[in-house]
Formats: structure tokens, sequence, C-alpha cells
């Protein structure tokens, strides 16, 4: 479904199911929305001031990434460990055995482009008619595709790309975005996590916490709009 995103009558053709029956096998896994991610050459991203920033999870210091946006050399959307969820119990069962594969896309920065705001990136969209011909016209790449219950989100800023492969194993890994920065590429690890799950991560943070720059989340965690 990072593929096609929310298009049932798509899905259905692919699947060769009816599409009330792709509905109804949807419509039993919670909080599952789609985010697009344009199929450009190139791609900014633009951090606003809704975004909050720390170097610390006990102190307020914050600040704001460049105005003009930073250019993404490479996006890898993973949407988590799908075997890893039970749909019926809405639990997550995982022992570290499973990496999580993403789907690549690369970009090649080319003069002038308009950066993309980064919080669009947690608007999920619901398959419209506009979409759907973004869809098939190929002005869509994939979808970041969230599932199950989850109430808090975590970003992570590292140089080293060890740090980035130890967080595949959590399947509540949305996506990593290779960004260019002024002497190295440095990854934006996001993570969406149930509150059941916390203690891992955290647990995981502190073995690489020297190696991990910057952690920053929205004030609010009500950030997601549901399909």
């Amino acid at each position: 479904m990072r593929r096609v995103g929310p298009d049932i009558p798509l899905l259905s053709e692919l699947t060769k199911l009816k599409q009330d029956e792709i509905l109804s096998l949807l419509s039993r896994i919670k909080g599952l929305s789609f985010t697009p991610i344009p199929a450009n050459r190139f791609m900014k991203l633009k951090f606003s001031s809704r975004i909050y920033t720390r170097k610390s999870v006990k102190t307020d210091f914050s600040f704001l990434f460049d105005k003009e946006g930073v250019e993404v050399v490479r996006f890898e959307n993973f949407s988590g460990i799908p075997e890893t969820y039970d749909y019926d119990t809405d639990t997550w069962n995982y022992d570290g055995s499973i990496k999580a594969t993403p789907l690549v896309h690369d970009f090649q920065y080319e003069g002038e482009v308009e950066p993309i705001d980064f919080s669009t990136l947690r608007s999920p969209k619901s398959m419209t008619d506009v979409l759907r011909e973004a869809n098939s016209k190929g002005l869509i790449q994939s979808y970041v595709v969230d599932y199950g219950s989850r109430e808090f989100l975590l970003d992570v800023i590292t140089l080293n790309p060890e740090v980035k492969e130890a967080f595949q194993y959590f399947p509540f890994i949305r996506f990593v975005a290779h960004l260019r920065g002024d002497e190295a590429t440095f990854y934006l690890i996001e993570l969406f996590m149930p509150e059941a799950h916390l203690r891992e991560v955290a647990e995981a943070l502190e073995e690489v916490r020297d190696q991990v720059k910057i952690l920053f989340a929205p004030r609010s965690f009500k950030y997601v709009r549901r399909v």
C-alpha cells in the first residue's frame, strides 16, 4: 500500500478482491492513514516555527531550521514493519529480529525549488479524485502508511548511519530523510510510537545518545488528521 495508497479501485484490480472486501479489511485497522510523498526530481523540507526542537528531553532549548529549506538527498519510506502488527488486538509483537525495508527515493537538486513544509509529512490525506489523478500521472511516488493506536512522535537527528540502521529494527519507524548539511549529510529519523513501547525506544536512545545530535517533536501531539 506504500506504492498506491488508499486507491480502493486500484487495490481491487491488483488483489482481485472486491472493493467492499478491501474496505472491510481496512476498516479493521485502527489509526490507518496515508501521507503522500511527491515525485519531484528534487526536494527541500522547510521546518516551521510549529516544530519544537530540543537537545535534551529535560530542557526547553529550541531553534528553527533554515527558512529556505534543507535539501533532501534521499527519502526512505519505511512505514514501520507490518508483520509485527496484530490488527485484531491493536498490538505490536516484535523481538528485534525483523528489519524494516524501505522504499527508497533519490533526489538531485537543480536550481530553485519551493520547499515542502515538514508538517505536511504528518498530514495524512484521503484518496480524493485530485490525489487519484496525481497518482495516475506519477506525481506521487509513494505513501507513508500509519496504522495502529500510537500517541507519541519523536524525530532523531544524527550523523551516524549506524544509528539509522539500529532504528530500522523498530516497527515504529515512519521514514528517514537524508538531509544535505554544510559539511556532511545527516539523517532525520521519525518514530511514531504507542505509549506501551516508549521504554524500549528510550533504552535504544540511551545506547546511542552520544551519536544523537538533536531530538525534536511538536509541542502538541495532536498533529495527525486521520483519513
